[in-house]
């Protein structure tokens, strides 16, 4: 079942976030299995409060595949770069639309 990575990330070294994004950015890159559906460092607010200040959706093909990247030896070496650089929360959603979740239009 295909699986979403949604994060939000608040920045608050920017120079430490740079040196996280290019040691992750890379191995993200060369995931091809794994597709950036969106990114966005001023997300468009419509409601409530901005969750952060850098967000980004990313469909990988399972819940496992998700568990092998974040695991893996190479991308914890990114971690602890990020983790001086930001607040970061990571939220799995697992049904898009081609799963038979529904489409959500309005509310």
């Amino acid at each position: 079942m295909t699986a979403y990575l949604l994060g939000a990330i608040d920045v608050h070294d920017r120079a430490a976030y740079a040196q996280y994004r290019a040691c992750a950015l890379p191995l993200i890159a060369a995931l091809s299995d794994v597709e950036l559906l969106s990114r966005d460092d001023h997300p468009m607010l419509f409601e409530g409060a901005i969750p952060a200040d850098h967000l980004f959706i990313l469909k990988f093909p399972s819940l496992d595949r998700v568990k092998a990247f974040i695991e893996s030896e190479e991308y914890g070496r990114c971690i602890p770069l990020r983790h001086v650089a930001a607040t970061t929360r990571y939220v799995m959603a697992m049904r898009g639309t081609d799963e038979g979740g529904a489409a959500i239009v309005g509310t």
